[in-house]
């Protein structure tokens, strides 16, 4: 992978490892507000929040991650973020909060204790869910990993800087780096550079080869 950015982020040591491919670009660069018609499998509607906190997704290779802040996005450095944890979904104001992100027609009762398996069940509904919505907006930008800030009907804004992710507390913990290295690479060189819609007819051993990774190594579980 070519890497062509500003900063360093915890992953980036790889590529010495790996080597540079130019075929499979990585360019952190910043972003514009972009218009998208597709259905997006979230909400990010504004409403009255329980919480002082503000939330946004950030989409790695497709997969939604959501992150919170006491700072409005104009206003904060990727160090005042972090991952939303089951300790933050134990208070009921947040859970309350990111519920609606996930089930807009949701309303939380006060009189509902909240369990644990509850928080647990919106804990893995919140991270690492796969979504049509991001790989599209992936696909018209040509980055792998972008922040929402907002979202009103079909007006979307993205924060205009990459992410760095080594500052946005709790990522680094759910994402090895090798592993989250090998993603970008992959979803680059068979998702964003993929112009031919044969390719969907490949089996996932035969892309993973074709993008050079090793079967044995490169995926297996840490």
């Amino acid at each position: 992978m070519l890497l062509l950015s500003n900063f360093q982020d915890y992953y980036d040591y790889l590529i010495g490892i790996t080597g540079v491919d130019p075929k499979i670009i990585f360019h952190r660069k910043k972003l514009k507000e972009i218009k998208f018609n597709e259905n997006l499998n979230f909400n990010l509607s504004h409403y009255d929040r329980k919480s002082k906190d503000t939330y946004y997704v950030l989409s790695i290779c497709g997969k939604r991650y959501f992150i919170k802040s006491k700072k409005e996005h104009w206003d904060f450095k990727w160090s005042d973020f972090h991952l939303i944890t089951k300790k933050d979904l134990a208070d009921d104001n947040i859970f309350t909060d990111v519920r609606h992100f996930i089930e807009p027609r949701y309303f939380f009762h006060k009189s509902i204790k909240l369990k644990k398996d509850k928080i647990n069940d919106l804990f893995n509904k919140l991270h690492g869910v796969y979504d049509v919505g991001l790989v599209n907006i992936s696909k018209k930008i040509n980055i792998p990993i972008f922040v929402i800030v907002s979202n009103n009907r079909n007006s979307i804004t993205l924060h205009e800087n990459s992410p760095k992710l080594k500052d946005i507390k709790g990522i680094s913990k759910i994402l090895e780096p090798k592993q989250l290295f090998n993603d970008i690479s992959f979803f680059i060189a068979n998702v964003l550079n993929d112009s031919n819609p044969d390719i969907i007819q490949i089996s996932n051993k035969d892309k993973i080869i074709k993008a050079g990774f090793d079967l044995k190594t490169s995926f297996r579980n840490v």
